[in-house]
């Protein structure tokens, strides 16, 4: 990264260290509301094609899990047209509006290229933008993504369509219920209390149908960026089959499955998300030095392991050196890459270097 970048980043996310400072740019006519927070490498953080600036912040299970990225990277997040405090007149949830969206936001910030985190309804249309602007993803990670239209989901969009447009706040909750599957009850009610003030019910109703009708399996053979698959195993509303067939599409891409129902990412167990999020996503970043840490969750030992594979020891050279089994360096292995997101001894070398 350029130092001009580097100054563009830091004076992005400066002043919203301690709260959000919500800004607008002007695309096709519409005022576009984004926001930043902390500083260090542009992540692009789209949590949800429905979303509030403003709501979603003040729900403390999404606000910390931004804040836990904002600690390493200059987290950027949007409302899209018809949408939250964007212009609420019409919105566009075709793939030619996201790119155009995608385009507009990053030429608007005056970033080149930036790391990406999907979920939800975000994660199949950041595939695609990965795979039609490979120049502007460096990183993608993905959670409770899927590739295909599901079975079940004309007759769903169907029924909720009209619903949407005669009985809004009834809808609200079904598509809650459907969204925050696996979730506790107080986290669906507030899902669905945040979508009654996130768009009309024509808006949401143009985002069901262009949602439900999502196809990129096209794009995973073209997405060239190393990408990360996070999934809830247990997830009720979208089963694990979906996340191992996104991972499999994507050349070299990292599945990592977690312990949870919740279909949801900043529910449940945070951490579990976050320490994978960031050492995947830090590994590829051209910034200045993090501060010296030991990792997400990282032992003492671990750290020791990750230092001697830096040095370009084999396992049965890390066992002798520090008095243990092979099997055990292999067990301390599997448990870094886990934890830290990585697919390989290059990259855990990389990891080892920048936070030795």
């Amino acid at each position: 990264m350029g130092s001009g970048r580097a100054r563009r980043l830091r004076r992005l996310g400066r002043d919203t260290a301690v709260d959000q400072r919500i800004r607008f740019l002007d695309h096709a006519g519409h005022r576009v509301a984004y926001a930043t927070l902390g500083a260090g490498p542009a992540l692009l953080c789209d949590l949800g094609r429905l979303h509030h600036l403003d709501v979603f912040w003040r729900y403390p299970p999404y606000r910390r899990l931004v804040e836990a990225l904002a600690q390493r990277f200059t987290v950027v997040r949007w409302d899209r047209p018809g949408c939250g405090l964007s212009e609420r007149r019409a919105g566009d949830f075709t793939m030619d509006g996201e790119l155009a969206i995608f385009d507009f936001l990053l030429d608007g910030l005056r970033l080149e290229e930036l790391s990406v985190l999907a979920a939800g309804s975000s994660a199949p249309v950041m595939i695609a933008v990965a795979a039609e602007r490979p120049e502007r993803v460096t990183r993608l990670a993905v959670f409770g993504a899927w590739s295909r239209p599901r079975p079940e989901s004309a007759s769903y969009r169907g029924a909720l369509d009209g619903l949407l447009r005669t009985r809004f706040s009834l809808a609200v909750d079904v598509l809650a219920r459907s969204t925050g599957s696996g979730c506790a009850p107080g986290a669906i009610r507030w899902l669905a209390g945040a979508y009654r003030q996130v768009a009309s019910g024509d808006v949401i109703a143009q985002w069901l149908t262009e949602t439900v009708r999502m196809d990129v399996r096209h794009a995973l053979g073209r997405v060239g960026c190393p990408t990360l698959v996070l999934h809830r195993r247990d997830d009720p509303s979208n089963d694990l089959q979906q996340a191992r067939d996104v991972a499999a599409g994507i050349r070299d891409a990292v599945l990592l499955p977690i312990d949870g129902t919740e279909g949801v990412i900043w529910e449940g167990d945070i951490q579990a998300v976050v320490g994978p999020l960031i050492g995947f996503l830090a590994a590829g970043a051209e910034a200045e030095p993090a501060p010296a840490a030991s990792g997400p969750g990282v032992t003492e030992r671990e750290r020791a392991v990750a230092e001697l594979v830096a040095l370009g020891l084999t396992n049965s050279d890390i066992a002798d050196r520090l008095g243990i089994g092979r099997r055990t360096v292999e067990s301390h292995l599997e448990r870094l890459r886990a934890k830290l997101g990585l697919s390989s001894r290059a990259e855990l070398a990389a990891w080892s270097s920048r936070n030795r």
